[in-house]
């Protein structure tokens, strides 16, 4: 009997020191191909620190920790990835792990070594620039091509060719998993893909790429290669979490039937096993998204390219929407794109922000009004709620926690990453006296042509109502609950008057998917919050509070209400849904506690 050490599965695809050259360059310390160092480094001119002013190099992605430029050298197609802590906690992790461009350098080496479509690695440096650590990684470039994201977010691509993407994308992750290698950061910004010279012009050829987070299995090939397995499905999952919310039910059968077919093409699946795989996908796809809307979440209080913290004067700071990766239609300021300096343009003088304007709510508390706002070049229609503190004691704790419009701040953008419609918020400023929360102020857009539920109802609009708009309005409503509940958020105060409708365009032809005929809108979050680990059960407080707001209304009839109630339940697909005499029960046990709790609330 033997004994020996296990090998690192990564040493096997290690280049021998031969084909490499060493080399330092401006404090750079370089690892290259031997074919390559003469045509990279022969041009002393280029500052490969930062390509950013290079004529022949632009830059084509970019986030705080790296940028990604594209470059032209010699008649050479390359990509320049450059690595540096943006962050404390990036300052913090440098220093303990391997050299980012190392890794992906030789995660790039093995992915080669077993047949997998990347991106050809020519070289890695590390060093220093400006007395801060920096590490570069160059590969060779595509050529014509777009990443799958931008292909699913494309809707002039004919669906043809989408469908021929998702086969594409489907063969190299089934490949990948052949392989022996589950990429951590599977999304469908790291798939590349490319018009394939051997075949039809819109058939594409699929490239994995950012191949930092890997994990290596020791096995690889067709036979050992069982899609079944725990790590491969929720690795398959990451992907198809982003992937199904731009395509539709058979795109997405599709895809995982191409993805079985593409893992183990000698065995003839059947449409149970497909269905059945489809199932799992989608329930492990859902609990991926729970962990990207909490990373979306976190993202909405700290510095990014999406949203900045700005100090505004040594006692006010804020919050602003800087820009959106893909901006809902239903939102015009989401289309917008802001910068740090606009906004502390904008806002240096707070007070003016407050002179009255057209007053929508006046309270104790709040004080909502309507204003033109201009930051940069675009000119908009803002809503300003100013909150202010309780008095007495109770103000008092109350300055000790986040603001109002902090807090509201944050709900709406809990909302806008599950695609909840809510007035896009656009900056939330806190002002302080004496490291104290003296008052807050709130800006989010102001939604077109739009009223709340309740005075649309007692304006007498749903009486004007065709029939089918009429149920297609109280299923809407029903939707939109269930979303909520859903998607594991709870609202204490989903009353009518926080509900906004807006009548959508008719078209001018009807089609048989033409979007619904109104557009409903969550406003004032105060009440919103996420769903605690043991809150299985849903409580239906949201459609209890929304009875209790509209049960007066002389327009409103019983049965919009009991609509909106089968919809609430068919959605949330809970079992009185099926259940004729368990829906009336509910029904019941619901209408007295909207009696109960008519008693101490108000419409």
């Amino acid at each position: 009997m033997s004994f020996g050490l296990r090998r690192d599965p990564k040493d096997t695809a290690r280049l021998p020191h031969s084909s490499t050259m060493h080399t330092t360059i401006d404090s750079l310390h370089w690892t290259c191909l031997s074919g390559y160092h003469t045509r990279l480094f022969l041009d002393q001119t280029i500052n490969w620190q930062d390509l950013t002013n290079h004529p022949h190099a632009r830059l084509i992605k970019e986030n705080p920790l790296r940028r990604v430029f594209q470059i032209t050298i010699d008649q050479l197609e390359l990509y320049v990835k450059i690595y540096q802590p943006h962050s404390i906690r990036d300052w913090l992790k440098w220093p303990f792990r391997p050299c980012p461009s190392q890794t992906e350098f030789d995660n790039l080496q093995l992915a080669l070594s077993r047949s997998l479509s990347v991106s050809k690695a020519i070289a890695w440096a590390y060093g220093y620039s400006q007395h801060k650590p920096i590490a570069i990684l160059i590969t060779e470039s595509i050529g014509p091509s777009s990443s799958f994201e931008d292909l699913l977010w494309d809707d002039q691509l004919p669906p043809e060719h989408l469908d021929q993407a998702l086969a594409a994308a489907a063969s190299v992750i089934a490949k990948m998993h052949c392989a022996g290698i589950l990429n951590h950061d599977l999304h469908a910004g790291n798939i590349l893909l490319a018009p394939d010279p051997s075949g039809p012009a819109p058939k594409f050829r699929a490239y994995m790429m950012d191949l930092q987070k890997i994990a290596i299995e020791q096995r690889s090939g067709h036979a050992s290669a069982d899609p079944w397995l725990p790590a491969r499905q929720k690795n398959l999952a990451k992907l198809f979490a982003g992937l199904r919310l731009r395509t539709t039910p058979p795109q997405q059968e599709m895809f995982i039937r191409a993805y079985l077919r593409a893992i183990q093409p000698h065995r003839n699946w059947t449409e149970y096993e497909i269905k059945k795989y489809l199932t799992q996908a989608h329930t492990l796809a859902d609990r991926h998204l729970r962990y990207i809307w909490a990373k979306h979440d976190r993202r909405s209080l700290r510095n990014s390219r999406y949203a900045r913290k700005i100090q505004l004067s040594h006692s006010r700071f804020a919050y602003v929407f800087l820009q959106h990766r893909h901006p809902p239609a239903w939102s015009a300021a989401a289309q917008y794109r802001f910068t740090p300096q606009q906004w502390a343009t904008t806002l240096a003088d707070t007070d003016a922000l407050l002179q009255p304007g057209e007053f929508l709510k006046q309270g104790h508390r709040n004080t909502v009004m309507a204003k033109e706002l201009t930051v940069g070049p675009h000119a908009m229609t803002v809503v300003v709620k100013h909150s202010r503190l309780s008095p007495g004691f109770r103000g008092f704790i109350q300055s000790l926690y986040r603001s109002r419009a902090t807090r509201q701040w944050y709900r709406a953008h809990m909302l806008i990453s599950r695609d909840i419609p809510t007035a896009w918020p656009l900056a939330a400023i806190d002002r302080e006296h004496h490291m104290l929360l003296k008052d807050s102020i709130l800006l989010c857009e102001k939604i077109p042509n739009s009223c709340n539920l309740r005075q649309f109802i007692l304006d007498g609009n749903l009486d004007k109502l065709p029939h089918r708009k009429r149920i297609e309005l109280a299923e809407q409503t029903g939707s939109l609950l269930a979303q909520l509940q859903r998607q594991g958020l709870r609202h204490r105060d989903c009353k009518a008057t926080n509900i906004l409708i807006r009548p959508q365009p008719e078209p001018d032809q009807p089609e048989p998917d033409q979007q619904p005929s109104f557009r409903l809108f969550l406003v004032d979050l105060d009440g919103l919050r996420t769903k605690l680990p043991f809150e299985i059960w849903p409580s239906h407080e949201a459609i209890i509070r929304l009875a209790v707001s509209t049960q007066n209304l002389p327009t409103l009839k019983r049965l919009d209400m009991v609509r909106t109630f089968n919809k609430y339940l068919q959605i949330l697909d809970l079992p009185e849904a099926k259940d004729r005499r368990a829906r009336h029960r509910l029904w019941q046990t619901l209408s007295l506690k909207t009696l109960e709790k008519a008693k101490t609330h108000h419409p």
